[in-house]
Parts: C-alpha cells; structure tokens; sequence
C-alpha cells in the first residue's frame, strides 16, 4: 500500500514532501498504516468469533434503528455562510414557532415541514442508527423520543432542526440486512475497545506534554 501511494504521489522526493508537509516521519507513517490494518484485522477477527443469530440480529434492529422526519431551517446563506446574529435570532424564533406547530396533535408534520422547512425532504422517513447519532444532535435527540414524538429545536451549527420520531419499518430490516450486522459489529468493537483503553494504563512522556501546533514541526525534525 505504501509503495502504491509513492508511485500514486510521483516517487520517494514527492513522499518525502508529503510527509514534511503533514508533519510526519518516514516511520510514523509506516505506523499508522499498521495501526489501520490491526484495527480492522481485529474488528474482522472480533466479528467473526461473535456471530449474532437472526433473532439476536433483529432485536438489535429493533433497539438500534428508529425511522425520522426533520423540519430544516437554515443558518447559512446561499454561499454557506453564517448569517449575522440579528437574522440568526430571527431564524431560530421561527424554528421555536414551527417546534410548537409540530408537537400540536391537530398538525401534521409534513404540512409545518412544507410551511416552515427548508428542506423539501424534511418530510420523508429516514431510517438512522445509534452509530449515525454519534456528533449528530437532532438524530441523538430523536433517540429519546417516544414514537411520534416531536423534538427540537435541536442544532448542528448550519442550521436548526425540529424532529419526528417515527418507527423504523421492517422492511428496511430485510432490504439492509448485511449492511445493519456490520453495524452491530462496529458497535460492538467500540464498546470493546472502550473497555480495553480503560483497562490499559498509559505513561506520557514529558516531552510529549510540551508540544503544539506552533512547535509540532520542530519535534518532528
């Protein structure tokens, strides 16, 4: 892989360019490689020992997946910039009013997604997992709602976002089922490794606790 990538860059000079350029080492390189194919090595290896039975496969489904719809109001102008804070506030108002339009029972969701949103598919189901919450505020809070429950104002920073809850359909079990177990094993794997790094114990140089990005390169050399 490595001499692959050489040849991709041009030869050893382009390399070597690369890697002073990513404030890196000839062996430090070599070691996240390594560090790349054990990790998966492990993972493949982890699976294959833990195999889950259908039942098992599905319940994780069941626990794991729900199915949203989201009213999007954006926090960026058309070239992706922020907007400035006066219409932020005015947006986020807007965001609140939709909020309350959309926990109100005599609404429908998808009429305060085609009043309020920005996204014209706001209003068709998306099924998410638990791994995909991860970062992810408005999928992370739709986790804790009850089926069609109504969420928000939740945000990620482009914008604001109202949630639905909504169940995951059976049939998206059927149609993903490879794609849902490789789920359920990278989330089994990092609860290992959670478990595993808190087990290991760690000594930091001194040296290390010295270094930032203003003297990164200096150590490196």
């Amino acid at each position: 892989d490595k001499k692959e990538f050489i040849d991709l860059l041009g030869g050893k000079a382009a390399f070597l360019s690369y890697l002073k350029d990513s404030c890196l080492t000839d062996r430090e390189y070599d070691k996240i490689a390594e560090n790349e194919l054990y990790f998966n090595m492990l993972l493949e290896r982890v699976s294959e020992e833990n195999s889950y039975t259908e039942e098992e496969l599905r319940r994780f489904f069941a626990e794991n997946y729900i199915g949203i719809k989201y009213v999007f109001l954006a926090a960026t102008d058309d070239e992706g910039e922020p907007l400035p804070e006066e219409r932020l506030s005015e947006v986020k108002a807007r965001a609140e009013e939709a909020l309350l339009k959309a926990q109100d029972p005599e609404n429908e969701f998808e009429d305060v997604v085609n009043e309020y949103g920005d996204d014209p598919f706001g209003g068709t189901t998306v099924i998410v997992s638990r791994l995909e919450a991860e970062g992810q505020s408005y999928i992370a809070g739709a986790f804790e709602l009850s089926d069609y429950g109504v969420g928000g104002v939740f945000s990620d920073g482009t914008g604001f976002y109202i949630v639905q809850r909504v169940p995951a359909d059976v049939t998206y079990y059927e149609e993903n089922r490879a794609y849902i177990k490789d789920t359920a094993d990278n989330m089994r794997f990092a609860s290992l490794l959670d478990e595993w790094s808190a087990e290991t114990r760690v000594s930091v140089r001194s040296s290390v606790k010295r270094i930032n990005f203003n003297n990164l390169k200096k150590f490196v050399r």
